[in-house]
């Protein structure tokens, strides 16, 4: 019963995520948010069965500072734009693979600013692959 009311109050916030990101109540949208909410639970509740992906608490406790970072590369993003036509890098940063879920928890947080994304993750050197829209400016880590 407990898992059912969990996995019901996950289903619901999914779908308030959904309808406050379309920012439309139509029908269309409506449907659409309730079936990703329950696509989205029902891959969260099978992999959360299997056990094998853990996020790391301390892991996600550096995720803390992402909104000042969405805000800043916001900034750096529009000045480079103003600037002209920026020349985006690509850039390797040391980062120690680890599991499954360690990768894929720093490519979702490492993307989520606009002036940098994850591409690919090297195991063996220990190092991600970044591009950067503006080289100069944004964080030289993952979370």
């Amino acid at each position: 019963m407990r898992t059912a009311i969990r996995l019901a109050l996950w289903w619901l916030v999914l779908w308030g995520v959904w309808l406050l990101y379309a920012g439309q109540h139509h029908t269309q949208e409506v449907v659409a948010g309730a079936i990703a909410a329950a696509l989205s639970t029902g891959v969260a509740a099978a992999l959360g069965r299997r056990r094998r992906y853990r996020l790391d608490r301390r892991e996600l406790a550096r995720a803390w500072a992402l909104p000042w970072h969405v805000v800043r590369d916001f900034g750096v993003i529009s000045l480079a734009l103003l600037r002209g036509r920026p020349q985006g890098r690509w850039e390797t940063v040391d980062f120690p693979a680890g599991s499954a879920d360690r990768r894929a928890l720093a490519g979702v947080l490492g993307s989520i600013a606009p002036n940098a994304y994850v591409v690919d993750f090297d195991r063996e050197r220990g190092t991600a692959l970044v591009h950067r829209l503006d080289p100069g400016h944004g964080r030289g880590d993952l979370p």
